[in-house]
């Protein structure tokens, strides 16, 4: 079958339609992947190589086609996994991928690739990206189908009180659907897409021995199903804080759900918060805010992950941060919230000592500019 007239995206959909379990187990098998599978199981354990690690922790979803890491790396195409363990670029990846399912990744290039574009001024050229409709993302958009609501009836309408201690409050956890799922004793937290499907839910346990085993959040597993979603192709709070970030133009981002909640129960209807849930930014991600929010700044208030401001912690939280803010500084105003005292303590999150102090934080925001 010849694909040189194929558009690229659906290139890559045919691909991903092509990919079989037994093509996956072939790739683990080729990269000594170690992997478990259970009779009759929708998903494959395997080894955490995705970031040097050894618990059977990455999960492949069989039939989502997607990875899903527990203890750090969320989720990830198999083109993503295979670019982390070989050190590859995405078409390294993807023509890999196309010679194990048996499809040509040639294609016909568009007929302006690779010529040079006059100069332009920045602000016309970030108008010109937020007029163009079509996404600039390279990795593989997954179209869920989205999980019918009833399932959340089956979780009590109680709220933890650890997390109304933290700020959070019953009035929050209302609006955002919080549940308990009193078995397992955890928080059950639905996740929405920005037009209000429920494409996903997770637990947050709070007994030790989850806490120990690295499994503190994790996809909801009810009666064998998992009601997984992969994160980078969402923001948590979109779409109940949607109207207010349009209104505002602005958005802070945060890395957790909880962030989220804290905002809610500080500012109320006047949320402007998002969650990444990880502390990296999709092209995904991005666009959402670019396009369907249409910001023109945005605040970035990661978890202080140093104790002190000349360690190797603190180098890489830099980094983080700069990572996430190369990728807006093109196109939006992008602030940081930086802590360097003691009003935040190891590993907080800006929200989560109070109001005042996320404002005076906030008050205090650094501009950023992208280094030449």
């Amino acid at each position: 079958m010849s694909t040189n007239n194929a558009d690229f995206n659906e290139l890559k959909e045919k691909l991903i339609d092509k990919l079989t379990v037994d093509h996956v187990l072939q790739i683990l098998d080729e990269y000594r992947i170690e992997h478990k599978e259970d009779n009759n199981s929708k998903y494959i354990k395997c080894k955490t190589v995705c970031h040097g690690g050894n618990s059977f922790k990455l999960y492949y979803l069989k039939k989502e086609k997607f990875f899903y890491c527990f203890t750090d790396c969320g989720g990830m195409s198999i083109f993503t996994l295979l670019q982390k363990i070989n050190d590859w670029t995405f078409s390294q990846a993807f023509s890999y991928v196309g010679r194990i399912v048996g499809i040509s990744t040639t294609y016909e290039k568009p007929k302006t690739f690779g010529k040079r574009k006059k100069k332009v001024e920045d602000w016309d050229f970030i108008n010109k990206y937020k007029n163009n409709k079509q996404r600039k993302d390279d990795s593989f958009h997954y179209d869920f189908e989205p999980y019918n609501e009833n399932v959340l009836k089956v979780f009590d309408k109680v709220y933890p009180s650890s997390w109304i201690e933290e700020y959070i409050t019953p009035y929050a956890m209302d609006k955002f659907g919080i549940r308990f799922h009193t078995s397992e004793f955890s928080a059950i937290i639905p996740h929405y897409n920005i037009k209000g499907e429920l494409i996903g839910i997770r637990s947050r346990h709070f007994l030790q021995h989850h806490i120990l085993a690295q499994r503190k959040y994790m996809p909801t597993i009810l009666e064998c199903e998992m009601y997984a979603h992969p994160l980078q192709f969402n923001l948590y709070g979109a779409f109940q804080n949607k109207e207010t970030i349009k209104k505002k133009k602005k958005v802070l981002l945060v890395e957790s759900e909880k962030g989220v909640l804290q905002c809610c129960s500080y500012y109320g209807n006047n949320n402007f918060t998002l969650a990444i849930c990880g502390s990296s930014l999709s092209n995904y991600q991005r666009d959402m805010l670019i396009f369907d929010l249409d910001v023109d700044e945005v605040i970035i208030g990661l978890d202080k992950q140093y104790k002190n401001t000349d360690g190797e912690e603190h180098e890489k939280y830099i980094k983080k941060v700069k990572k996430i803010a190369d990728k807006l500084v093109n196109y939006v105003n992008v602030s940081i919230i930086y802590c360097t005292d003691d009003r935040l303590s190891y590993k907080d999150s800006p929200t989560d000592k109070g109001k005042e102090v996320l404002e005076s934080l906030m008050n205090e925001k650094y501009r950023y500019y992208k280094e030449e």
